[in-house]
């Protein structure tokens, strides 16, 4: 999926705070994004919220698994 990119917030010239004149503000930031998830359905809503209860889990593959995955794709057994 490919988005036109907006040219107004393409860096040209930035400042020694790293501020450029193209930056976009905090309103067109909330603009555009509402506009993305205008487009997401409930699944793709329920898969990206977070709420305060919201913690990160890294993934995980038992090594069983993965010996398992490693054997089959390369012809052998362990």
């Amino acid at each position: 999926m490919s988005r036109a990119v907006n040219k107004s917030y393409v860096l040209d010239e930035v400042d020694s705070e790293g501020i450029c004149e193209s930056d976009p503000t905090l309103e067109q930031i909330e603009k555009e994004t509402a506009k993305i998830r205008e487009g997401w359905s409930e699944k793709k809503r329920q898969s990206r919220r977070v709420t305060k209860y919201s913690q990160f889990v890294a993934p995980s593959i038992h090594m069983d698994e993965w010996a398992a995955s490693i054997a089959s794709a390369s012809g052998s057994s362990f």
